[in-house]
This record gives C-alpha cells, structure tokens and sequence, in this order.
C-alpha cells in the first residue's frame, strides 16, 4: 500500500536523455487506483514518476517542490478541493502543466478548468493508452479535452456571455447562487442544489465579493436586498441556516 506521498525522484532515466523525460506527479484519492496509475506510466518511455500522492495537501506541496513537468490530479482527491488547489498553483504562477482525471465533469467545472489553464481532462471511463496520449500532448506544448464534456463547457460559456449582455450586474447562475446565499444555503448545499463542485461555488463567490467590493456573506446579502436582487417573500420565513 502507498503511502499519502512518495517520491521518486531517485528515479533512473533509462535509455530516454533526461532533456525528453517528462517529469510527473500523480494524485489520486485510492492507492490502488494511484498505484495503478504509477505502474502505468513507468512502462512508458519518456516519464519519470518523482511524486505520488493521496491527498490535496501532499499533492500542492509535491508539485511545489519538485516543479513537474505534468501534474496529474483526480478531481475527487482527498482533503481541499481539487479546485481550489488548481487556484493555489495559479496564484503561484507554476509552469506546471495540469490533466484532470473526473468520473465526469459538469459545463461549469470544465469552464472552471479552462480558466484555470488546465491543459487536459480525461474521463476515467475512457483507457489508460488515452492518458497516456493525453499526458505526451500536453507535455509538448497541447491541450487535450473529452469532447462531450468541452461541447457542454461551450454551451454554458454561450449562455454565460448572453446573461452577462442581458443583465449588467450577474449572471444567471451568481444571481442564483446570491440568492441561495441570502435563503441560508451553506456551499455545500448550494454545490448540490446547482449539481456543480464545492470549489466552483467557492470561486463565483469570490467573483461576487470582488464586483460588489463587499468582504462576505452578510456584505453580500446586504448589497443584494439594496439592488433589490433578491427573490421577493412568499410568505414563509427564510430558510434558515443548520446549526454547525
């Protein structure tokens, strides 16, 4: 069994020139699954597995300090949201290269991704010699993209730009995650209402507080009722917020 990390950066090169190997850290939430992944890419010339992780806090801290060429992460890694470290490694500003590895993956998480510079996502349904692929074309410089789940990020980045033309101030879906704010909703519900991640509400909120200039949930409602944003009452009080 592995453990949460494990580093191979004693690693031979074997008959491949250092200057080609593409250098990679693996995340994975299972061991079986990462060893999986590991023994697959060390029967592949050109790699060199320096890194492989089970956790999101060992995973950020690898790509930190070994500087992979390619970081492979499974969107459903243990500990931080997988989005929120794909945030972290861009406020870095790593020249890491990042392939996402999902069950599947919504239109608003894949436009997440593509803003957050991730070169590829492959879908786990999909075979090993497609990783593979996928991993030797971004490492040269591509993108590589499940096309149903790109087709879908293209429709809601279609729709994103018509109610951004239609309404000034949100869009639909931060009109909608205002809303639920405002009824009480913690992120979590608010991701399951909506079927998107955790990480992706976490990153329209933040876009929220940066437009309206506020500093929270309580700014944010604040603001929200003044604009008259709001949904009007109905008769029932407001949902209210379970006990932590």
């Amino acid at each position: 069994m592995l453990p949460r990390e494990k580093s191979f950066s004693d690693a031979p090169a074997g008959s491949v020139e250092r200057s080609s190997l593409c250098k990679l850290v693996l995340a994975a939430p299972y061991p079986i699954l990462l060893d999986g992944l590991q023994s697959r890419f060390k029967s592949e010339p050109g790699f060199r597995v320096i890194s492989c992780c089970t956790d999101s806090a060992q995973a950020l801290d690898a790509v930190l300090r070994h500087q992979p060429d390619v970081f492979v992460l499974d969107l459903q890694i243990a500990g931080r949201p997988a989005f929120e470290v794909l945030q972290e490694l861009s406020a870095r500003r790593t020249k890491t290269r990042v392939v996402l590895l999902a069950d599947r993956v919504s239109g608003d998480e894949m436009l997440e991704a593509t803003k957050l510079e991730v070169k590829g996502i492959v879908l786990k349904a999909m075979s090993a010699d497609l990783l593979v692929l996928c991993v030797r074309k971004v490492h040269g410089g591509a993108t590589w993209f499940e096309r149903v789940s790109m087709g879908r990020a293209f429709d809601r980045l279609l729709r994103w730009k018509k109610d951004e033309e239609s309404d000034g101030r949100l869009t639909r879906r931060q009109l909608e995650i205002t809303r639920l704010v405002a009824s009480g909703y913690s992120n979590k519900e608010i991701a399951d209402r909506l079927a998107i991640s955790e990480g992706t509400v976490k990153s329209h909120l933040h876009r929220l507080y940066e437009k309206f200039g506020v500093r929270g949930r309580v700014e944010l409602i604040l603001h929200a009722q003044k604009q008259d944003l709001l949904d009007p009452p109905r008769g029932s009080a407001t949902r209210s917020r379970k006990a932590s």
